[in-house]
C-alpha cells in the first residue's frame, strides 16, 4: 500500500502529521498485546499439551474461546481507529529491505489475527464447543485435532509467533540500533508536570 501524499501545512511547508499514534490506537494496541499473550499461553502451553485436570481444561478452553473473540474485536477496533485517525509518518530504518519487511509484518500480523478468530471461531462451532463449554460440561471435549480449521489453527499459530517475534525485533532494532524513539509512538504522552 503505497503512502499518501503528505499533508504539508501551506503557510510553514512541514509535515503536519503527528509525532504519536492516537490514544485509542495505543489502547487497543496493548490490550491486544496482552490478549494475544494469554491466548497464546492458554492455547500453546496448556491446551495443546492436554495438561490439567477436565474440569480445568473446560475453564482453560472457555478463556481461550473468549480470548480469541476479544481479539477479533479488538483487531476490527483497531483497524477501524486506524483508519479513521491521523498517524505518524511511516518509521523508516534507511534500508528498503527492512522497511518491506516492516510493512509486510504489520500487514499479517492485522490478517493472521484475523484468521485465528476465524479459524478458531470454525473449530469452536464445528466441534460443539459453546454448548459444551459454556453449558453442559459434564461430557468430554471432542477430539479435534483431525479437523481442517483446527489444523489450520494451529499452522497460524506458529505463523503469528513468528510475526510477533519479528515485530519485537523491529521495535528493539529502532530502540537499540536506532535509538530513534520509535517506541514512544506507540504509548501514551505523559502530562507535564
Amino acid at each position: 500500500m503505497p503512502d499518501s501524499p503528505l499533508p504539508v501545512d501551506r503557510k510553514t511547508g512541514l509535515d503536519r502529521r503527528p509525532s504519536r499514534y492516537h490514544p485509542a490506537l495505543v489502547a487497543l494496541h496493548w490490550l491486544t498485546a496482552v490478549a494475544i499473550g494469554l491466548a497464546i499461553a492458554t492455547g500453546k502451553l496448556s491446551l495443546e499439551r492436554g495438561a490439567g485436570s477436565p474440569a480445568d481444561r473446560y475453564v482453560l478452553l472457555g478463556g481461550h474461546m473468549i480470548l480469541g473473540m476479544m481479539i477479533l474485536g479488538l483487531t476490527v477496533a483497531r483497524l477501524l481507529v486506524r483508519t479513521l485517525t491521523r498517524k505518524p509518518p511511516p518509521a523508516r530504518t534507511g534500508s528498503l529491505t527492512l522497511d518491506t519487511l516492516a510493512a509486510i509484518t504489520h500487514y499479517s500480523l492485522y490478517a493472521a489475527m484475523l484468521l485465528m478468530a476465524a479459524s478458531g471461531l470454525a473449530t469452536a462451532i464445528t466441534a460443539g464447543y459453546p454448548a459444551i463449554v459454556f453449558g453442559d460440561a459434564s461430557g468430554p471435549l471432542p477430539d479435534t485435532s483431525q479437523l481442517l480449521p483446527r489444523v489450520v489453527h494451529g499452522v497460524l499459530s506458529w505463523v503469528l509467533i513468528v510475526l510477533i517475534v519479528l515485530h519485537l525485533c523491529g521495535a528493539l532494532y529502532h530502540h537499540v540500533v536506532r535509538n530513534d524513539g520509535l517506541l514512544k509512538r506507540m504509548w501514551f504522552r505523559s502530562t507535564p508536570g
